[in-house]
This record gives structure tokens, C-alpha cells and sequence, in this order.
């Protein structure tokens, strides 16, 4: 059973994790995952503001769609808890992060 104050924070889809990081950083403690759209596309996801000590996955881990990748928290800019989640299209910078209602849920 999730607990409310330790909500659970999973992948999205299936990929690559190329960032995880524990420090004070803008996202606090934060993942990037990389994956390839049917498209052939490259995107990241990043799942920022982790509970402190909650990563679960490291860097070259290969995880799936809903596996869970830490702890929603309030660590790096942030003023509470909760998910920071972009999208990012052909490379992993904050530049490139899209809209991500299309990718999740279509047009």
C-alpha cells in the first residue's frame, strides 16, 4: 500500500537511466532516463525533487514503464513536496524540454 507521505515516483516508460544524481541542484536530487520513441526518436524524462536517500536506480540501470525511481520530496529549489517531470526531446538540457500532455496522453 503507498502511503500518502511517501508517495512512490516510477518511470514512465521503459529506457535507460543516464542521470542520477544526490546534491544540491536546482532539482535536488534528481533522475534523467533516456529512451527511443517506435519513431526513432531520442527524448529524456527527469523526475526531480526526490526525497533525500530515496534514489532507487543508478546510472546504466535499464528500468520499465511504472518501475519506481525514488521518493516524492522538497530537496534543491523547491518550496514543498512534489514531482518536477519534463520531457526533453534529442538531447538532455533543460533547452529542450517540450509540453509532455502529447507524449503521455496524444493529441
Amino acid at each position: 500500500m503507498v502511503s500518502v507521505s511517501d508517495p512512490k515516483i516510477c518511470s514512465v516508460l521503459f529506457g535507460k537511466v543516464v542521470v542520477s544524481k544526490a546534491g544540491n541542484t536546482g532539482y535536488g536530487n534528481y533522475v534523467v532516463i533516456e529512451h527511443t520513441s517506435a519513431e526513432n526518436i531520442t527524448f529524456y524524462t527527469l523526475y526531480g525533487h526526490m526525497k533525500e536517500g530515496s534514489i532507487m536506480v543508478a546510472e546504466g540501470t535499464v528500468v520499465q514503464a511504472g518501475q519506481v525511481l525514488g521518493i516524492m520530496g522538497s530537496t534543491g529549489n523547491s518550496t514543498g513536496d512534489h514531482l518536477h517531470f519534463e520531457i526533453r526531446i534529442n538531447n538532455n538540457s533543460s533547452n529542450n524540454a517540450v509540453d509532455p500532455f502529447e507524449f503521455l496522453f496524444g493529441s
